[in-house]
C-alpha cells in the first residue's frame, strides 16, 4: 500500500486536484478500477488478436476521452459504490482525457494491424499498451501523465 503523500502526488499529475486525506483513502484504492479493467481487456484481446474487443475497448477509451468520466468509471459511481458505501469518483481532467485519446488512437491501430493480418505487430501494440496500464492499475503511477508533467509541468486547478 502506498502512502497518502505518494498516492496524492500520483494522482495530481493525472489532474486529480484537491483530494481531502479522507477521498484518498477511501476512494483511491477504487481509482485503480478503470485502468485495472482497460489492462484485463487489453490483454484478453490482444492475446486472442480479437477485432470485435478490440473495437469495443476503442470505444470505451474514446468515450473516455470526450465524456467527464470513463465508463468503467462510471459503472464504479452508479453500481460498485452503492454497494461499497464510498464516495464517488472524481469526473476526469484534461489530462487524462487526453491519455484516453492516446488510449484510443492505440487501440485503434492495434486493431488495424490485426485486421490487415500483421500479426506481430498488433501484438507489440496491444502488449506496449498493457505494459503502459500496468503500473497505473498496480500504483496509481501513469507513465504518459508523468511524461506530460515533465514536458508541460504539473496539471493546474
Amino acid at each position: 500500500m502506498i502512502n497518502l503523500h505518494t498516492l496524492r502526488q500520483r494522482l495530481e499529475v493525472q489532474g486529480f486536484l484537491g483530494l481531502t486525506d479522507n477521498e484518498l483513502k477511501t476512494i483511491g484504492p477504487w481509482m485503480r478500477l478503470t485502468p485495472t479493467l482497460n489492462l484485463i481487456f487489453t490483454v484478453i484481446a490482444t492475446a486472442l488478436s480479437s477485432i470485435p474487443l478490440l473495437v469495443g475497448l476503442t470505444i470505451l477509451m474514446a468515450l473516455g476521452a470526450v465524456m467527464p468520466m470513463h465508463p468503467f468509471d462510471a459503472l464504479y459511481n452508479y453500481l460498485v459504490r452503492r454497494i461499497t458505501g464510498t464516495q464517488p469518483l472524481p469526473k476526469s481532467g484534461v489530462r487524462r482525457q487526453i491519455i484516453f485519446a492516446v488510449g484510443a488512437i492505440w487501440l485503434l491501430l492495434t486493431t488495424v494491424a490485426f485486421l490487415f493480418g500483421m500479426s506481430e505487430v498488433g501484438y507489440v501494440l496491444g502488449g506496449l499498451m498493457a505494459i503502459l496500464i500496468s503500473p497505473l492499475a498496480i500504483v496509481h503511477f501513469c507513465v504518459l501523465s508523468e511524461g506530460m508533467a515533465r514536458i508541460f509541468g504539473p496539471p493546474v486547478k
